[in-house]
């Protein structure tokens, strides 16, 4: 008995192509696909830019960002970004007057803040540049504008920034 069925194929085959649209064009008006969609190519669809204000705006924002950076470079200190600074506003590698010289010329290179009077914090708003990081406790600078003598602290150089060694100050 089951060698006496047939059994049907799975996928209906055609003799000519034409059959195969006309099959496929009753399919797609029972969906309510037109035919017309099914042979197009994402190549035959017309484009055009739609997005044109984004790319002026794109462009607006590079030529600011151009012109920012001509007028920065120009009329501003950008070593001060990556340089430390004395509360005198100096650049610390470059040429400063350094008070423990005695109005010498000299090259402090590092950016250094004194201990407050009580010795349990830093007084970050003065810095002072010095010539190199105190290595110990048993050295001192003038601090709060080269008024009074202050106890270093042990610190090792950071870039151009003396950090402390102590956790507590950090």
């Amino acid at each position: 008995e089951a060698t006496d069925m047939q059994e049907e194929p799975l996928v209906e085959t055609f003799e000519t192509d034409e059959e195969a649209q006309a099959q496929l064009g009753e399919l797609v008006e029972e969906d309510d696909v037109p035919v017309s969609h099914l042979n197009k190519t994402p190549f035959d669809v017309e484009r055009s830019c739609t997005d044109w204000w984004c790319l002026i705006i794109a462009l607006a924002a590079c030529i600011g960002a151009v012109f920012l950076g001509h007028h920065l470079h120009i009329n501003s200190n950008l070593e001060v970004l990556a340089h430390g600074y004395s509360y005198q506003q100096l650049v610390c590698p470059r040429e400063a007057d350094d008070p423990l010289h005695l109005g010498q010329k000299s090259k402090p290179k590092y950016a250094f803040w004194c201990l407050n009077a009580t010795r349990t914090g830093m007084v970050l708003e003065e810095p002072i540049c010095v010539e190199k990081c105190p290595i110990s406790d048993y050295t001192y600078h003038l601090c709060e504008h080269g008024q009074v003598q202050r106890q270093d602290y042990a610190s090792v150089q950071s870039g151009f920034y003396c950090s402390p060694l102590d956790a507590q100050l950090r």
